[in-house]
């Protein structure tokens, strides 16, 4: 698709802070955002760049320190690798779930609290989470099925992260 470019706004004492209309689609820019664009992705490059560094040393790392790993399938891989960020979010969660219902016995308090000092009567409701929330637990037919068929296993898993 071609573009018509049109400035708008000329800012003639600094060129490069004059706004253009792109037409053909409606975008309003400076020259100045194109260079920023174009720095922002080279930096971006560059951090990426690095970061592959780092994760290159790490799997060198990794095969030096136990070399079994190069002999896993690719599939073992990827089931390792979903097991793992499985196990780790159960961990962070269960962290997390305690964390919220120590926070709930403290607003508890601090509601009892409340109306001992100002005498304003606060209906009591029902918390979100308590003793009694019974968490269905995974049958052993779904556990037993995979989550993904193995030829349809993506090559890297996304990672899920709990909520701080």
């Amino acid at each position: 698709m071609d573009y018509i470019y049109k400035v708008i706004d000329e800012h003639p004492e600094d060129p490069m802070l004059s706004t253009v209309e792109k037409q053909g689609i409606t975008a309003n820019f400076t020259v100045r955002d194109i260079e920023q664009d174009i720095a922002s992705l080279g930096k971006m490059i560059k951090e990426l760049t690095a970061k592959i560094g780092i994760e290159k040393a790490k799997l060198a790392n990794i095969v030096r320190t136990d070399p079994e790993v190069e002999e896993l399938t690719e599939r073992q891989r990827h089931a390792a690798y979903l097991y793992q960020e499985s196990y780790g979010f159960i961990i962070k969660a269960d962290e997390k779930i305690d964390e919220m219902k120590e926070a709930i016995t403290e607003l508890e308090a601090e509601k009892i609290e409340i109306t001992k000092q100002t005498g304003i009567i606060i209906k009591e409701k029902e918390t979100p989470m308590n003793d009694e929330t019974v968490v269905a637990e995974p049958t052993e037919e779904e556990i037993a099925q995979p989550a993904v068929a193995p030829e349809e296993a993506p090559a890297e898993a996304p990672t899920e992260e709990v909520a701080a």
